[in-house]
């Protein structure tokens, strides 16, 4: 599944579109995702703590197994995204790996790759 973000600036659309963005990959049963954050809103520290314990446990109960995020050369932005990254190892336990991207290629080429 392919999933790039078009819009929303403050915390509540952020959070519903990724709640939405859950339940698809729940209901399709995906088990590997593309996620491109290239231009879109920056989570702050309520939305990473958000994400760490409500968003990722909720990716935890899918089929979903591995996560590949693009994201720009803005440095805020890569510092969030490998944090959240880096965290998610213990919130995920091993049944859902993430890794960030600079461009889409790379990738999916390493969803692809993936058992």
């Amino acid at each position: 599944m392919r999933s790039h973000w078009l819009m929303g600036d403050d915390s509540n659309s952020y959070r519903e579109g990724m709640l939405q963005l859950c339940e698809q990959v729940s209901q399709k049963m995906i088990v590997r995702l593309l996620y491109h954050v290239s231009s879109y809103y920056s989570p702050d520290a309520s939305d990473q703590k958000w994400i760490l314990e409500e968003f990722f446990p909720l990716l935890a109960q899918t089929k979903l197994r591995r996560i590949a995020v693009v994201i720009t050369w803005d440095v805020f932005l890569q510092t969030v995204a490998e944090e959240l990254c880096r965290k998610s190892i213990d919130v995920f336990e091993g049944s859902i790996r993430m890794k960030t991207f600079h461009d889409a290629q790379s990738a999916e080429d390493w969803l692809l790759a993936g058992g």
